[in-house]
């Protein structure tokens, strides 16, 4: 893997640190699998260098893990229907798109509701008189 996603390799790529910008060059199955777990939960666009110098740009909607035919649904843009990659022919996965659950931790989302019950918000219940 390279350098900045071996970093993302030793903590939860689930925590506050968004994987945007990331390039991670899998070099065993291993890898390979959990890279293509990450490219599934990350909440924009990446970018899949292939075997044979050809990359495709699109949103992840779904992943295969089955074996030899481990595959990466994508949705391209402007193109309808999915494109299927097999996750033996990824190089390198690059996470090119804005994470747009960047910032957006469980955390987060309860000071927010605990602000918005505190000042009466919508989302408190009715008070009984």
């Amino acid at each position: 893997m390279s350098q900045d996603a071996a970093d993302h390799a030793t903590a939860d790529h689930a925590s506050a640190h968004s994987l945007q910008g990331t390039v991670v060059r899998p070099r065993s199955e291993e890898e390979r699998l959990r890279v293509m777990e990450w490219a599934f939960d990350y909440r924009g666009d990446v970018t899949l260098e292939l075997a044979g110098s050809e990359s495709v740009c699109g949103y992840v909607c779904n992943r295969v893990a089955a074996g030899a035919e481990s595959c990466l649904e994508l949705l391209l843009p402007g193109r309808p229907g999915l494109l299927k990659v097999f996750c033996r022919d990824i190089q390198s996965v690059r996470f090119t798109g804005e994470d747009t659950a960047s910032g957006r931790s469980w955390e987060a989302w309860m000071r927010k509701k605990r602000e918005e019950k505190e000042s009466g918000g919508a989302s408190s219940a009715p008070r009984r008189p």
